[in-house]
């Protein structure tokens, strides 16, 4: 698995996970990133706070996700299947190693607090177009397991999901995935 691909997924999820955080869209319940995250962690975790802060609002997008998505075999944007998820916690721990930094993420400016469309805009993600949901999720379609293992079509998938976040609304997540057939 190459680096682009991970970089491409972290640079969605932590623009996802940004937005979903308590001071903008209200999706979880993270303020890892925003104001009080950026104060906070400095004096938390002195070697990469940066970093740690991020890794602590995607994982709390994940966990929100993980707790609401049905058990069936799927893939939502914070949850690819363990042989990806594995190699992004790899690839996580040597940018770590290397003192890599993420991109920093804005803070919203009062039209994107109500706004899914521009709070995904603020954070360089084209809305989807408008998609109908059910009990507070999307279904994007369904993948054959093998879809995911391609880096173009994973990098689509990627893609597709990050936009698919348009269907939320402030304070109501509807969480998009593709359904998995083994």
């Amino acid at each position: 698995m190459t680096s682009p691909f991970f970089e491409t997924l972290f640079r969605l999820r932590i623009a996802i996970a940004r937005i979903g955080e308590n001071d903008w869209l209200r999706w979880w319940n993270s303020e890892a990133l925003g104001p009080a995250g950026r104060y906070v962690t400095p004096r938390v975790f002195k070697r990469a706070p940066a970093l740690a802060a991020a890794h602590m609002s995607i994982l709390a997008a994940r966990a929100r996700h993980d707790g609401a998505v049905p058990k069936e075999p799927l893939v939502h944007l914070f949850d690819l299947g363990e042989e990806l998820e594995g190699g992004f916690e790899r690839w996580l721990i040597q940018r770590k190693a290397n003192g890599w930094l993420p991109p920093s993420m804005p803070d919203p400016k009062p039209d994107q607090v109500e706004s899914v469309a521009a709070a995904l805009r603020a954070v360089g993600i084209e809305p989807g177009e408008s998609l109908d949901s059910t009990n507070g999720f999307v279904v994007l379609g369904i993948l054959d397991s093998s879809a995911i293992r391609e880096e173009r079509s994973r990098t689509e998938v990627v893609t597709a999901l990050a936009a698919a976040y348009a269907a939320s609304r402030p304070g109501q997540l509807v969480i998009p995935y593709f359904r998995v057939e083994r």
